[in-house]
């Protein structure tokens, strides 16, 4: 459920707070509720896909066999057999299809942003000198050559 809390309302739990252990879906949102409009999407077209995926086949199947489909009557069994089952390959793979091409044309949520502990202690640990370094410039600084 988004409860309306934008980047300048603050987000009630960021990327920032969350373990990071957290899946990778989780850094493309700002939210967990920008998570939960996310994958209900992805539910949603996921159990429509599904439904089709074993709708389709079933209604092809019933349809040459109780002789719904005009002109099945005049094939032999075996032929509506065969054209039944080709069909319903068939109509699964369309569905399949036209899911991956949904999910092609799908646009991210938002821009993924890095994790700002993470950028912190980045541009921290750039900014320390390394022991090596230390003990160099240490050595360097007392001969005078």
């Amino acid at each position: 459920m988004f409860l309306g809390r934008g980047p300048l309302q603050g987000p009630s739990h960021t990327v920032a707070e969350s373990s990071s252990s957290s899946s990778p879906l989780l850094l493309l949102c700002s939210t967990r509720e920008d998570l939960g409009e996310v994958m209900s999407g992805v539910l949603a077209k996921f159990a429509i896909a599904s439904a089709v995926m074993w709708t389709a086949p079933v209604a092809i199947v019933y349809g040459f066999y109780y002789q719904m489909i005009p002109g099945v009557s005049q094939l032999s069994s075996s032929t509506q057999t065969l054209a039944s089952g080709f069909l319903a390959v068939i109509s699964i793979n369309l569905v399949i299809g036209f899911y991956i091409c949904m999910a092609m044309k799908e646009t991210p949520h938002q821009e993924p942003q890095p994790d700002p502990t993470f950028l912190a202690n980045a541009k921290a640990s750039i900014d320390q000198p390394t022991p090596s370094q230390v003990n160099d410039d240490s050595h360097g600084k007392g001969k005078v050559e």
